[in-house]
């Protein structure tokens, strides 16, 4: 069954989600990060590996793949997501 599923997301967090999941967009719920994702539920799962870094931050990761960025509720500070690949 497709659906939307939502995941928090942090500094770097790996979480088990359904093979070939789609990622839509991360944004922030009661100051939370949250990535969004469209999921077949059939399907087996597998770990997936996430990081955030802001501006100016060094990339200490060498394989990444962006999925979004989301400035924080009070607008002060901007995070960028990517997901950490093979």
């Amino acid at each position: 069954m497709l659906t939307i599923q939502k995941f928090q997301v942090g500094p770097d967090y790996s979480f088990e989600m359904p093979v070939l999941a789609t990622l839509l967009t991360v944004q922030t719920v009661n100051g939370n990060p949250m990535l969004w994702a469209l999921v077949d539920t059939s399907k087996p799962l597998e770990r997936r590996r996430f990081v955030m870094y802001q501006e100016g931050d060094a990339l200490t990761e060498a394989r990444l793949k962006y999925v979004a960025s989301f400035a924080t509720s009070d607008g002060q500070n901007t995070f960028h997501v990517f997901e950490v690949t093979k």
